[in-house]
Formats: structure tokens, C-alpha cells, sequence
């Protein structure tokens, strides 16, 4: 049976379950109880905390070369820590040049 919380069953004797797919791994971990609130409430907290541990912040490399190839990503604007900011950045000769520039 499967409630409304993610990642949260209960199996044939009754006992709630948290479980999670991580790289085609299954992990699952016994929230030790019966009860639907207790188990609604732990689950809820795991969630948060596998949420908070695998979110990420930066995108991969492989998800901005797909960008880049679907034509999604139109200009490039950097900012830099010192303050520099580079704007509209939309070919590798622009490119080259902010290069050239930074040197």
C-alpha cells in the first residue's frame, strides 16, 4: 500500500518503510511503527533531509552541453567575485575576447 508521502510504504504486516532509488540502488530503512501519523511525520523529516542532501546547486557539465546544443541558451552573463561583470557573451569570438580581457 502506498500513502500520500513520498518514499513512504507499509508492507504486508503493517510496518511503514522508508524508500528511496538512489543510481538504480533501492535503499530501505524501517520507520519502527505501525502507526500512520508517527510514520507521516519520520518520513516526512527523511524526505526533507535526502531532499537537502542531494540537491544540487550548479548544473552538471553534461546538462549545460545540452543546453547549449537545443539552442535554449541564447547569451552567457558573468559575474565575477571581484565584481567584473560580462554581459551578452553569444559566440566563441565574444568568448575570446572576455578571455583576452580577464588575462
Amino acid at each position: 500500500m502506498k500513502t500520500a508521502v513520498p518514499h513512504l510504504q507499509r508492507d504486508r504486516y503493517g510496518t511503514f518503510y522508508f524508500r528511496v532509488t538512489d543510481a538504480g540502488k533501492t535503499i530501505k530503512r524501517s520507520l519502527r511503527t505501525k502507526s500512520v501519523e508517527l510514520a507521516t511525520m519520520r518520513a516526512s523529516c527523511l524526505n526533507w533531509e535526502w531532499d537537502t542532501m542531494n540537491r544540487r546547486t550548479e548544473p552538471t557539465i553534461a546538462e549545460i552541453q545540452q543546453a547549449l546544443a537545443d539552442g535554449r541558451v541564447k547569451k552567457l552573463d558573468v559575474e565575477l567575485p571581484n565584481g567584473v561583470k560580462l554581459k551578452n557573451i553569444n559566440n566563441d569570438a565574444d568568448a575570446e575576447r572576455a578571455r583576452r580581457l580577464l588575462e
